[in-house]
């Protein structure tokens, strides 16, 4: 147990020594204004996908898919309970159509893809790095359809365009890939692993620079802020974990599943508000309390559910 908790402390503390990183490089000017739109930019046209299709490419299979439904049926269903949880929660927050859609995303999207895969492949490798995606297969196109949709408040309707993103494709192209039993050259296939290396630390490198802009004393005095996370980092895995156990599912898919809905809160309540001119602060106050939180949070969550 204590093992767990050391390791996986251990992982979280080097990903927030890269936060950290990105942080006081931004506070010392060694990265200006625009070099959050190139390392966004790198992270979503090259590392994230090179993670996405390196993962399926050499894991998936139709065998594999089969045996593993599991994990994209029970990943759906806690999407379904993670949407209707985060509409209500965000009424009970506020009023405004705005904040309702950051505390909406908050509690719907943890920060698996830039926090969770990187940390799931650090501790168990790239098979159950595999089920982790396949328990976030449904999230993640809900992600970048619903998600995107809350966060833009100029946004009237829903659009499936949004799903032709490079992670998308990406992982549509592994698992062309995996079910044919195509091979990179293997100088290509280093490159694509090398690139997938860059993610965790490029990431947080990211989250650090953004966090840099946002006044501190706000960030930890929003009490609303705090009840958020509490449900998104504690209530949801605790859910999650109590239903599949009393459901009688084994231990992988029990780690799997509430492992990735203990992680941070995801990133884009930042990035996409300010891409479109919006305020982020309330995303920015939320990401930086919750990979605080994370230190402790996430860490803990692992060790008890290796005691499951």
């Amino acid at each position: 147990m204590a093992q767990t908790f050391g390791i996986t402390l251990n992982q979280v503390l080097m990903m927030f020594i890269f936060l950290l990183i990105g942080y006081f490089a931004k506070k010392g000017k060694l990265l200006n204004d625009s070099a959050g739109g190139v390392i966004s930019n790198l992270l979503v046209w090259v590392f994230l996908p090179a993670m996405c299709f390196n993962t399926f490419a050499t894991q998936f299979n139709i065998t594999s898919l089969f045996k593993n439904i599991n994990f994209v049926i029970i990943g759906a269903f806690v999407m379904i309970f993670e949407i209707a949880l985060g509409f209500l929660w965000a009424k009970l927050m506020t009023k405004d159509k705005f904040e309702r859609g950051v505390y909406a995303y908050t509690v719907m999207f943890p920060n698996y893809t830039y926090f969770g895969y990187p940390l799931i492949l650090a501790l168990y490798g790239e098979e159950w790095l595999y089920y982790a995606m396949m328990f976030m297969l449904v999230g993640n196109i809900v992600c970048y359809v619903l998600g995107f949709y809350i966060l833009d408040p100029t946004k009237t309707k829903l659009s499936f365009k949004s799903l032709l993103n490079p992670p998308i494709v990406a992982t549509a192209v592994g698992i062309v890939f995996g079910i044919f039993g195509i091979k990179l050259p293997k100088v290509m296939s280093t490159a694509v692993q090398n690139a997938q290396n860059c993610m965790a630390p490029m990431s947080m490198i990211l989250a650090g620079y953004v966090l840099s802009s946002l006044p501190l004393k706000k960030a930890f005095t929003n009490v609303r802020v705090y009840l958020t996370l509490f449900v998104r980092m504690v209530f949801i895995p605790f859910c999650t974990a109590l239903a599949l156990y009393l459901l009688g599912f084994d231990k992988t898919v029990i780690i799997i599943s509430a492992g990735m809905m203990a992680m941070p809160a995801g990133l884009n309540s930042i990035v996409v508000p300010a891409s479109k001119g919006l305020n982020s602060t309330l995303g920015a106050c939320i990401a930086l309390i919750s990979n605080v939180a994370a230190l402790i949070i996430t860490p803990a969550a692992f060790m008890i559910l290796a005691m499951i």
